[in-house]
């Protein structure tokens, strides 16, 4: 059967179906310990993250696909509908309640990055464009190279910080969906619904250590020619706007 020729530049990489599922071409290294973690998400029940079917050369390698659609930028106004919020709340938790543990049993640790405090495998970016939907309900995640080790309250605050969100809304694909007072509440219902009870105070740490260690990954990203990552990491890098990003969060939750 030859192969489907449908291809899409994702993140910094060239993506292209297969017979099998996808092929991904980028100019920074696939790490090993992604490609374990993976088998190990799915040996502890969670279905909704590829597996890695062969790895050909280091920033090559062949996932397996997961039906469905990521959202575009802006998302669509249905993707602010706060059933869609609580259904990708329970998705993220899912898989990390599934890579908890994950750290301590890896052979290898080749994160592209240094990791987060922890031992759960966390995605660290399940940002609207990589949460696969199918009919308008999120099925799965994807983008998993800039996966690492971390904490439940370290992949709370990646949630939030996507999907809240909690970065300036001009410069994000809720603009035109959601206001400031909507951003706040959505704060809290990730804070709420989310299976972890934290407190105010942690929670906000654990955004700080969050935006370090995603300035992190996006300066490695746009090193290696990524113009998204180059064009994030303007603000990224400004220690105003990580201040910021962590003061909407703490307001929004001493609102509530």
């Amino acid at each position: 059967m030859a192969e489907q020729r449908r291809s899409a530049y994702l993140n910094g990489g060239r993506v292209e179906r297969t017979t099998r599922g996808v092929r991904r071409s980028q100019q920074h290294r696939w790490p090993a310990a992604v490609t374990e973690a993976l088998l190990m998400l799915r040996q502890a029940g969670f279905a909704g993250a590829p597996l890695v079917l062969e790895q050909a050369a280091a920033g090559t390698v062949e996932l397996t696909w997961i039906p469905g659609r990521v959202l575009p930028d802006p998302v669509p106004r249905w993707a602010a509908r706060r059933s869609v919020l609580r259904s990708v709340i329970d998705l993220v938790a899912a898989a990390t309640r599934s890579g908890t543990g994950v750290g301590s049993r890896l052979v290898s640790h080749d994160w592209l990055v240094p990791p987060m405090a922890g031992d759960c495998f966390i995605h660290g970016d399940p940002h609207p464009g990589n949460v696969v939907f199918e009919r308008r309900q999120p099925v799965g995640l994807i983008d998993f190279e800039v996966a690492t080790v971390g904490s439940d309250i370290t992949a709370l605050a990646s949630l939030i910080f996507g999907w809240a969100p909690a970065e300036p809304l001009p410069i994000t694909p809720w603009r035109g969906r959601v206001s400031d007072a909507d951003a706040a509440a959505r704060v809290r219902e990730i804070a709420r619904r989310w299976p972890t009870a934290h407190g105010p105070e942690p929670l906000v740490g654990a955004m700080g250590e969050f935006l370090d260690w995603r300035a992190g990954w996006l300066r490695l990203l746009s090193n290696a020619g990524n113009q998204n990552a180059r064009a994030a990491l303007l603000h990224a890098n400004d220690p105003d706007y990580r201040r910021a990003s962590c003061a909407r969060v703490a307001d929004a939750l001493q609102e509530g």
